[in-house]
């Protein structure tokens, strides 16, 4: 789901590589784990403001995918 979000938010293709990357010093690969902790934190540790956009951007598309209710469960 993650990759059609991002494929969805016109980004980039560097930042949509950078996105797919697992996340460094956490030991999971997972975008919505980085996300999610960014946005809870509120803090851009070592993130630059394109890839903190992005993230916006992404979390926005997932909270408008999450309140949809015609998506299947």
């Amino acid at each position: 789901m993650a990759a059609a979000l991002v494929r969805e938010a016109h980004l980039s293709d560097r930042l949509r590589k950078r996105l797919r990357r697992p996340v460094a010093g956490r030991g999971c690969g997972s975008l919505a784990s980085e996300a999610m902790g960014w946005r809870r934190s509120r803090e851009r540790r070592g993130c630059d403001t394109a890839y903190c956009d992005a993230l916006v951007v992404l979390l926005t598309a997932l909270d408008k995918w999450r309140r949809d209710p015609d998506r299947r469960r």
